[in-house]
């Protein structure tokens, strides 16, 4: 038996010695490249975190939280604040409302109003004006009838015409037949000096700008001078066109019996709606109306249109005064008839 392994031992050694010697004739080795090789015996490395890792375990890299520094530099950069828009706030006035029975300023258009108690013995008066209009002019055109042609006038120099539209009107009920404010109550304030209207022209012959062209308060006819009206005479009045003029001096209730019309001043060119006032004192108050720009009144056409109607505040009469009243009648009854018979 040991010499059957001694045998096989010495068999390997020869053949060992053969392949060592180059007695025996073998195949060459094929060249292997030395990256291959490498390759063959290196081990694959695969960062935890990287593509290939989470593309092999996809479940360990789902709630992974990668932390990269990198050195950044930071330039730092002035950053102007951005300006705010002015809020334009629209004071209360532009809206502007006025108590109507109260004193002191308004604005174009809006009431004064008033009553008078036993204005006329036992009938009270309830009264209001409006200023609600007005107009420049540089020069105003009359047709004189009696000369059959046109009269311009104009301003002294270095100023215009004014021409403000005025309403005053008795509401009632009572028809006190009492008197009113004519033209000679309005005045004109700017810069502070008080002027009166101007009176350097014909009232008896239309301003053609004026009466053929602007409307009265209630859009009834076209407007005329405040407080008068014409009479027609022909050629008793041929010096003024056959018309004469006529003052209102009692102020009847109804729009129809109202004084409504225009009134004249001369202002500077440089005065503009700001600079005026229309001034008066009505029924114990002083009263101001304002012409300025971008103001509207509230309600828009005025602070009131017909005022409540006052509680009656006539005493109640005695039977015997009553008596007497009708005592009167029958005698004035009996006189014109009996005037009437003879």
């Amino acid at each position: 038996m040991q010499m059957d392994k001694l045998a096989i031992g010495i068999s390997i050694l020869l053949v060992l010695t053969m392949l060592t010697s180059g007695c025996v004739d073998l195949p060459p080795m094929p060249e292997i490249s030395t990256k291959t090789a490498l390759d063959l015996i290196s081990p694959v490395v695969v960062l935890k975190g990287s593509d290939q890792y989470c593309t092999r375990f996809p479940k360990e890299c789902a709630n992974q939280t990668i932390n990269i520094t990198a050195n950044i530099t930071i330039v730092p950069t002035t950053i102007r604040p951005t300006p705010k828009p002015t809020a334009i706030v629209e004071p209360d006035s532009k809206y502007f409302y006025v108590d109507p029975y109260s004193a002191g300023e308004r604005f174009e258009g809006q009431w004064f109003l008033w009553t008078w108690l036993n204005a006329s013995g036992y009938k009270d008066a309830n009264r209001g004006i409006v200023v609600y209009g007005h107009s420049y002019h540089n020069k105003f055109t009359q047709w004189n009838g009696a000369t059959g042609n046109f009269q311009h006038l104009v301003p002294q120099k270095g100023y215009r015409f004014l021409a403000v539209y005025i309403h005053e009107e008795d509401f009632g009920p009572d028809d006190s037949a009492f008197w009113g404010y004519d033209e000679t109550y309005f005045l004109l304030q700017y810069n502070g000096t008080l002027h009166g209207n101007f009176t350097g022209y014909s009232q008896n012959l239309s301003i053609t700008e004026l009466e053929y062209e602007k409307w009265d308060y209630y859009r009834i006819s076209t407007i005329k001078p405040f407080g008068i009206y014409r009479v027609y005479r022909g050629f008793a009045a041929a010096a003024t066109g056959g018309y004469i003029v006529k003052y209102n001096y009692e102020l009847r209730t109804g729009q129809g019996n109202s004084w409504d019309g225009y009134i004249l001043y001369e202002v500077p060119v440089s005065i503009t709606d700001n600079d005026i006032y229309i001034v008066g004192n009505f029924a114990g108050k002083g009263i101001n109306w304002r012409f300025d720009s971008g103001i509207k009144i509230y309600p828009i056409q005025s602070n009131i249109v017909r005022p409540p109607t006052p509680v009656p505040t006539q005493p109640t009469k005695n039977p015997a005064e009553i008596e007497r009243e009708l005592a009167f009648q029958r005698m004035i009854r009996n006189t014109t008839i009996r005037n009437y018979e003879i």
